[in-house]
C-alpha cells in the first residue's frame, strides 16, 4: 500500500511547498495484491469489481496523477507492510514513465 505522494511543483524551485496530496488519508483504499494474482483481469476491474489494487493499478494512478499535474518530484513515503515494495516500485514506475523525478523516503 502505498501510504502517501506528494507533487512538488517544479516552477516553485522549492523542496518544501507540497502542492497535492494524493495517497495516506486522502487517497484510495482497497486491499492490495499483486496482479499476477488476477489473471485475465484488468487493473481497473481488480479495484472497481474486486475492491483491490494491484501493482499495475498502482503504476496506472501514480502516472495518471503526474501525467494530469505535469512534472516535476513526486516524494514516495513506503509502506512497511509492503515488504516486498511491489506497490511502492510500481509507484515509482508510474512516477517515471510520466516524466516526473520520483524520490522515495522513509516510511509514511
Amino acid at each position: 500500500k502505498l501510504q502517501f505522494l506528494y507533487l512538488i511543483d517544479p516552477h516553485l524551485h522549492t523542496h518544501i511547498m507540497c502542492a497535492f496530496r494524493l495517497q495516506g488519508t486522502d487517497g484510495i483504499r482497497a486491499t492490495t495484491t499483486l496482479g499476477a494474482s488476477l489473471p485475465g483481469v484488468s487493473p481497473q476491474d481488480a479495484f472497481l469489481k474486486h475492491n483491490t489494487i494491484t501493482d499495475e493499478f498502482m503504476e496506472l494512478y501514480v502516472y495518471c496523477f503526474c501525467k494530469f499535474v505535469g512534472g516535476g518530484e513526486v516524494v514516495i513515503g513506503w509502506d512497511p507492510r509492503d515488504t516486498e515494495g511491489h506497490h511502492t516500485g510500481a509507484a515509482v514506475r508510474g512516477a517515471r514513465r510520466a516524466g516526473c523525478t520520483a524520490v522515495v523516503i522513509d516510511m509514511a
